[in-house]
């Protein structure tokens, strides 16, 4: 996980587009409200893993960066981790990049896909194992 999210950063930083780049460029407060949805989502993940941690009989872990049976500390780690790891990635990203080539142009808006897929992936989960049986809480 850690040269994976080490090599988007080196990407990130070594992009010649970026020349003109500022952290946290064009911030507004929509960012800021998927951001929060995203860390309400990360919250509801927290206590449904804890749970799964409980009951390593009755369930087990998908997240491929936590092992099947995670303990508490890893949980915690991981989703401390990757909630803070998912705010300094979207302030990283630029909110439109122009895209030309050629005659074909586009402006491709990163930072709000970005929160978006990465939302819509954690509510997946999260329904995902409320189906199965693990509640909303801790």
């Amino acid at each position: 996980m850690n040269k994976l999210i080490l090599t988007i950063f080196l990407i990130l930083i070594a992009s010649p587009a970026l020349a003109e780049y500022k952290f946290a460029q064009d911030w507004h407060w929509q960012d800021t409200v998927l951001e929060g949805a995203f860390a309400a989502e990360v919250a509801v993940d927290l206590g449904q893993t804890l749970y799964i941690e409980e009951h390593p009989k009755e369930y087990y872990e998908l997240n491929p960066f936590l092992p099947r049976h995670p303990t508490k500390d890893q949980v915690w780690g991981a989703c401390i981790i990757g909630a803070g790891l998912h705010a300094i990635v979207s302030m990283a990203l630029k909110p439109v990049y122009h895209i030309e080539i050629g005659d074909w142009k586009h402006d491709f808006h990163a930072r709000t896909w970005w929160q978006g897929t990465t939302i819509v992936s954690e509510g997946g989960n999260t329904i995902r194992n409320k189906t199965v049986g693990i509640g909303w809480g801790f």
